[in-house]
């Protein structure tokens, strides 16, 4: 009889949870509230808006009062400012983006970059700054896959006039981590098989964390379906290349992050 070939390859996958986002607008058609802090009581410097019922602070402002035209915030203060975007709670926000229209007071671009956006996590930042040398513009400023963050600064080397409008923030995720499976082992009762015959591959170790089972596949990672569990038995015609991995209650699976193979040598008997 012919032998066979048999070769063995092991796969670990990364399984990720599927989380949709939850977003809320705040679109200022109606007034948000303003008042004081920081003890002083000469400028409105503090915008407070319930977003998807939690109040969120437009805050740290100086020279000027933040009022509501209708339908965004002003805030007219010709100086500079690092104006603070957070949660009252100072819980950590998903951050999507808002619009701003700003004018500045000096056109002399030396003085460039007129306004940085940085995002403070709960560990550091959160993301790289976002620069603008413009002395004016108006702009939409988003981040469509959301950021969770602490805080979100508007720094403005020098404003004159600043709209602000369509906040857009949602609730950090409280999804709990997901485990990979864990690289497993396999073994064979034969080391090499005659056509006709069949053995059986085997987890000897390994476990599936997360994933609700193992899945066996011949030809590629993910190609004809053979089996699943923890062994099955096989009866290839000729050398087969067999895949398994994790799959299943967690979605969707990110291809493989490493693996590691094992051949079954040909023998002069079978």
């Amino acid at each position: 009889m012919p032998l066979v070939w048999l070769s063995l390859l092991t796969v670990l996958v990364t399984l990720t949870r599927a989380n949709a986002q939850t977003k809320y607008t705040a679109d200022f058609a109606t007034s948000p509230t303003f008042g004081y802090e920081g003890g002083q009581t000469y400028y409105k410097t503090r915008t407070t808006v319930s977003i998807g019922g939690v109040n969120y602070l437009i805050h740290n402002a100086i020279s000027a009062d933040f009022t509501w035209t209708g339908s965004a915030v002003s805030y007219n203060p010709n100086s500079g400012v690092g104006l603070l975007i957070e949660r009252e709670d100072q819980q950590p926000f998903n951050f999507y983006g808002i619009d701003l229209n700003y004018t500045s007071v000096n056109t002399d671009r030396s003085h460039a970059p007129w306004l940085t956006v940085s995002y403070q996590g709960t560990n550091g930042q959160a993301a790289p700054a976002n620069a603008y040398n413009e002395t004016s513009k108006n702009f939409s400023l988003p981040k469509p896959a959301g950021l969770t963050v602490k805080s979100v600064q508007l720094y403005f080397a020098d404003v004159a006039t600043l709209l602000l409008d369509n906040l857009i923030v949602g609730p950090a995720s409280t999804t709990s981590p997901c485990f990979a499976p864990t690289l497993p082992t396999i073994t064979t009762t034969k080391t090499a098989i005659c056509a006709g015959t069949s053995t059986i591959l085997r987890i000897q170790s390994g476990s599936l964390n997360d994933a609700s089972n193992w899945k066996w596949y011949a030809g590629s990672c993910g190609g004809t379906p053979v089996g699943t569990g923890s062994s099955i038995q096989v009866s290839p015609g000729s050398t087969t290349t067999y895949y398994v991995r994790g799959r299943g209650a967690v979605s969707p699976p990110v291809r493989a992050h490493r693996n590691k193979s094992q051949s079954v040598s040909p023998s002069s008997r079978a």
